[in-house]
């Protein structure tokens, strides 16, 4: 079965030499905007195994489509390679501190284009494997050992101060998915766990999924006066 490779490439000729160097060895999806690529991957985030991201795109470009697919949790997994035409050596350093992985200029070779690719998959895949144990695998969240671990390494690495630990239970989750089925259920979760990964973000804080409908989130309480 092929990998399932997507491009984001507003270019139609660049769109379409960049898909035909894949084609034979690879399940192609492409989009032509960064809001039609932002909805693909939200729907096909589990089967896409490498993104080619183009950065200069109307509307929504590159480097924001690449801040959005670092942010969430559940997409942070797929491998970034960004597309040139020329070496922008300032617009490269961010886009890599931004997460990409590694860029190809244009034109394509086909050769090396595949080499690099097989090898980021790769590098990518077994790295995911032992993400997966520190996880929890629908929401993308730290499981709950992780969360005691990484909790102890960040009230060490502070200075004395307090900090705020919240518990959160969904009530009547069980409701929600006899009514409306685990599909449903699911998605409040993700929803749930969204917000918390943003928050964490915002207040230099960890946040985890316990097990079930249980989350918590622990950050220092200075973040929040400030």
């Amino acid at each position: 079965m092929k990998r399932e490779v997507f491009i984001i490439e507003d270019n139609y000729v660049d769109s379409v030499l960049l898909s035909s160097c894949l084609a034979e060895k690879y399940k192609v999806l492409e989009a032509s905007s960064g809001e039609d690529g932002l909805s693909i991957i939200e729907n096909e985030y589990k089967s896409i195994s490498a993104v080619f991201l183009d950065l200069v795109m109307p509307g929504i470009d590159g480097f924001e489509v690449l801040r959005r697919i670092n942010k969430n949790p559940l997409w942070q997994h797929i491998p970034i390679i960004i597309t040139t035409s020329k070496e922008d050596s300032e617009s490269l350093d961010e886009v890599l501190k931004l997460g990409a992985i590694t860029y190809i200029q244009k034109p394509y070779d086909q050769k090396k284009l595949l080499r690099v690719l097989h090898n980021v998959i790769s590098l990518c895949e077994k790295s995911a494997q032992s993400i997966n144990d520190f996880r929890d695998k629908l929401t993308g969240l730290y499981n709950r050992e992780t969360f005691f671990i990484e909790a102890e390494k960040l009230i060490k690495s502070h200075e004395p101060e307090y900090y705020i630990l919240s518990y959160l239970n969904i009530e009547y989750f069980s409701i929600i998915n006899e009514q409306y089925r685990q599909k449903t259920g699911d998605r409040v979760l993700l929803h749930i766990s969204e917000c918390l990964f943003e928050a964490t973000i915002k207040f230099d804080g960890i946040a985890a999924r316990i097990n079930g409908d249980k989350f918590a989130i622990l950050f220092p309480a200075k973040e929040i006066n400030s």
